[in-house]
């Protein structure tokens, strides 16, 4: 198991992991209350069923079932595209993320994306950021660019597609015009990501120390824990094997994610902690030290800082949940 390595694969997971934020539905009425499951509605309902349950592949064969027998109906449409995309069908999540983007919304639908920003990221930003991300996949960065151009609905749209701009830029101007693009950003689009990226950057260009230092801004902002995997990979390749025991003792002592990745490189450096499998320590030499490459790289990141964001929002709710009474709540 590598201790980060983003690929192709990585777009899909962690574009599924945000449009899975959109499951609904929980009866079987298709069947519980006599409705025709071979129906739109039938499919419909299957697809809202098997969605609550987190079954995505079903959801996903329930409403493109329900968006070809009622070709046009955007709400189906929108359906067939997020469950699709959280099963990981990605093929078909292209065609419906095609299809939802060649309407114009009506007067309704701005209202409603004005008011609850969510629906503007799922039915117009999200399909927009698949496009992007199969530009990136297939390295069409100038296609990519075009598609980022574009005006994002919600906030969340605006700060990736700022991110995965800087990685276009970069992949095809170098990183003086990334940075230019980077800095480059409006009032009301969130930006605490931009340092841990640009160090990326600069990592890759062997500009080891302003990535150092650029790393160390990172390590101050949301994203850090991912930051600091980048950052003890420049350490421990780039400066001395003291410096890099040094860093991986002290994170073997923090707690999560920090903890493993010092656990990891101490193992790395034949300095493993007591009771370490020997698996773990195999898991460990075939770690990567440099966790982007590419531009492709920097864009699966930037899926992954806020899919992991939003994780982090998730479990902190649960727990002052869990900590005002309420219990362990699912």
């Amino acid at each position: 198991m590598r201790l980060m390595r983003p690929t192709s694969t990585l777009f899909l997971i962690m574009l599924g992991a945000l449009a899975a934020c959109a499951s609904g539905g929980n009866a079987r009425l298709s069947q519980q209350e006599g409705v025709d499951p071979d129906t739109v509605a039938g499919d419909y309902l299957q697809g809202r069923f098997a969605a609550s349950r987190q079954q995505y592949g079903d959801a996903s064969s329930a409403f493109s079932r329900a968006a070809v027998k009622e070709a046009g109906d955007p709400g189906l449409t929108a359906s067939a595209f997020r469950y699709s995309l959280a099963a990981g069908e990605f093929p078909n999540a292209l065609v419906y993320a095609e299809e939802m983007l060649a309407g114009t919304p009506s007067e309704e639908d701005e209202e409603l994306y004005h008011n609850q920003p969510a629906y503007g990221f799922l039915d117009q930003d999200l399909p927009r950021l698949t496009l992007v991300a199969d530009h990136f996949r297939t390295e069409d960065y100038a296609g990519a660019r075009t598609e980022l151009d574009a005006e994002f609905t919600s906030s969340l749209g605006r700060a990736i597609g700022h991110l995965l701009k800087g990685w276009a830029v970069y992949a095809e101007d170098g990183t003086e015009a990334a940075v230019k693009s980077l800095n480059d950003i409006s009032e009301n689009t969130f930006a605490g990501f931009a340092p841990f990226h640009l160090a990326m950057m600069l990592d890759i260009e062997g500009q080891f120390e302003p990535a150092t230092v650029t790393y160390g801004e990172a390590l101050g902002l949301p994203g850090a824990d991912i930051a600091m995997l980048g950052y003890s990979g420049l350490v421990e390749r780039e400066r001395s094997r003291e410096d890099a025991l040094k860093l991986y003792r002290r994170l073997s002592e923090d707690r999560g994610f920090r903890r493993r990745i010092g656990r990891l490189g101490l193992a790395r450096l034949g300095e493993p902690l007591k009771n370490e499998t020997r698996e773990f320590r195999r898991q460990a030499n075939r770690a990567d030290l440099r966790i982007a490459d590419d531009a492709r790289d920097g864009a699966a990141l930037v899926f992954l800082n806020f899919a992991w964001s939003a994780y982090d929002e998730a479990i902190s709710r649960h727990q002052s949940a869990v900590a005002a009474g309420f219990g362990d709540l699912p």
